[in-house]
């Protein structure tokens, strides 16, 4: 059996991650109402540095519901799985970017949990609101920089597709 799997080829059944560029453009000129909501929210902590720990966690709560429907019809309609790379550097750049929308959502999410623990008085030793507040400036300029990225890479394919550059 063992000689069997050794003179058996391998195929390469991993599926890579290609972007649908004019899909993915699409969603991020329509959702005018989730960028207002990012960019009023980041206004408001500026302005407020004194905002209140409950207030905090439900301007967060109100955020992470608008980027998991923002990140969910990035990757239903934006990302396309193929058993083959067109373009390999392109797969993996799309593959990571595609991946930050967890790392993205599980970091606002942590915030919402600490600043909740505050709220009920569960850590005594937990961040305080200025560092929660700067952790939301951290995770406001990671989201802009995927925002970024993602814009960049939409802009090369759909510049490959016309022969731009050529």
């Amino acid at each position: 059996m063992n000689d069997e799997k050794r003179n058996t080829p391998v195929s390469d059944t991993s599926t890579k991650v290609m972007l649908n560029a004019a899909f993915l453009s699409e969603i991020k000129e329509d959702n005018v109402q989730f960028k207002l909501l990012i960019a009023s929210t980041a206004d408001a902590l500026r302005v407020d540095a004194v905002i209140r720990p409950r207030m905090f966690a439900e301007l967060l709560s109100n955020l992470r519901d608008a980027i998991e429907t923002y990140f969910a019809l990035e990757e239903f309609y934006g990302y396309i799985e193929h058993s083959k790379a067109v373009n390999p550097q392109v797969s993996t750049r799309a593959q990571k970017l595609r991946d930050q929308h967890q790392t993205l959502y599980l970091e606002l999410n942590g915030l919402i949990e600490e600043t909740e623990r505050l709220v009920y008085h569960e850590v005594p030793h937990g961040r305080s609101m200025p560092e929660l507040i700067a952790g939301f400036f951290n995770f406001y300029e990671a989201f802009q920089s995927h925002e970024e990225e993602e814009m960049e890479l939409v802009m090369r394919l759909s510049n490959e597709e016309i022969g731009v550059g050529d």
